[in-house]
């Protein structure tokens, strides 16, 4: 997914560099299995590493978008 495919939904997006922001880079290695892998999304709590749109759509609408190994 890019930023772009994002900004295009409806959703309203918080952007952070977590290169700027040690607290956020912290909560993304968390979820990321220590890396600070970009895109990672956090929808009410959850963290998405590199998910598709249709997966953060799904989150975002209450859904349950596929499990896999990198969420947690």
């Amino acid at each position: 997914m890019t930023r772009e495919e994002l900004r295009r939904t409806e959703l309203r997006l918080h952007e952070i560099d977590i290169w700027e922001d040690p607290g956020t880079a912290a909560r993304v290695r968390s979820v990321a299995h220590g890396n600070e892998t970009v895109p990672t999304v956090f929808v009410n709590g959850e963290g998405m590493v590199n998910p598709s749109v249709r997966e953060v759509l799904a989150a975002a609408s209450g859904g349950q978008p596929p499990a896999r190994w990198w969420r947690r």
